[in-house]
């Protein structure tokens, strides 16, 4: 691996009093203080904690969009605008065609409740009556059926109106005005970035001496010169195949935003002393409870 020249005489100066790993890519300076302690320094990426997919739930002509790269969501304000002609004769269609079923229903209800009265006079067949009370269940379900005909329409309606939460960053537009977009389409990429997660990756005779929730402060490379303060949220169980090594995730705040998904980042981990491990820390806590 190459490193810069400051890096490279910095590593030499250091490895009078800390030793060096180069692991999956990946400088760690360890160093020890009197009380046995170790602090690391681990190389890692910064994530996004939360990073949701617009789709579009219905097919349609792209009129306008709201945001473009960088751009932060407002309020209730749709993301993307598509064309509403079809939606809106569909509506009118079933709602047409409901207002239709409805008095279908209103002469079927009045030849039935007669056929009842008639019934109750011996005047009428009992299959006639049979068949008038078919007649007005068959149409009462019908209409029942244009109703949820209208309720889609206006569902449908109401999606070419294409939102997403507020207060999110677009990382992504994937669409463009005059677009053709499907059902299920991907149209724009957003994050929330208040707060990032950091990935480094620590050795098996390590992971046993950190806790979840331990502090833990940060540098970013595009960010010289400036600190930022996080915790560990969780200690992978496992390995990660490639690099032989256990993830960690480190919760970092991001004051001003100024922190952006993919900034390299140097994290310092400070560890318990040999014989320390989280588990002890954990029973002793436990037993001060008590």
């Amino acid at each position: 691996m190459k490193f810069p020249v400051l890096l490279r005489l910095a590593i030499v100066l250091m490895a009078s009093f800390s030793s060096i790993v180069i692991a999956s890519g990946s400088v760690i300076l360890n160093s020890s203080n009197a009380s046995g302690d170790k602090t690391l320094h681990l190389m890692g990426s910064l994530e996004s904690i939360e990073s949701i997919a617009v789709v579009s739930r219905v097919d349609g002509v792209v009129e306008r969009y709201a945001h473009e790269v960088g751009e932060q969501t407002q309020g209730s304000q749709p993301l993307v605008h598509l064309n509403q002609e079809d939606y809106l004769l569909a509506l009118d269609r079933t709602r047409a065609s409901l207002a239709q079923a409805n008095a279908d229903l209103s002469v079927k209800k009045i030849r039935f409740e007669r056929y009842q009265k008639l019934a109750a006079q011996n005047n009428l067949s009992r299959e006639q009556l049979d068949g008038a009370k078919a007649d007005f269940l068959m149409s009462k379900a019908d209409v029942r059926l244009k109703e949820i005909d209208v309720d889609e329409a206006e569902l449908a309606l109401l999606r070419t109106r294409i939102k997403g939460d507020s207060g999110l960053w677009v990382s992504e537009r994937l669409v463009n005005k005059g677009d053709w977009v499907q059902s299920g389409q991907k149209l724009y990429q957003l994050e929330q970035i208040e707060k990032l997660k950091a990935v480094v990756y620590i050795t098996e005779d390590h992971v046993g001496r950190l806790l979840p929730g331990q502090q833990v402060e940060l540098v970013a490379e595009a960010i010289p010169g400036h600190y930022f303060s996080g915790r560990v949220r969780s200690i992978g169980i496992k390995p990660d195949a490639k690099r032989n090594s256990y993830p960690i995730d480190i919760i970092v705040d991001n004051p001003g935003r100024v922190l952006r998904p993919g900034f390299t980042v140097d994290a310092e981990l400070t560890l318990a002393a040999p014989g320390v491990t989280a588990h002890n820390v954990q029973a002793a806590v436990g037993e001060s409870q008590q």
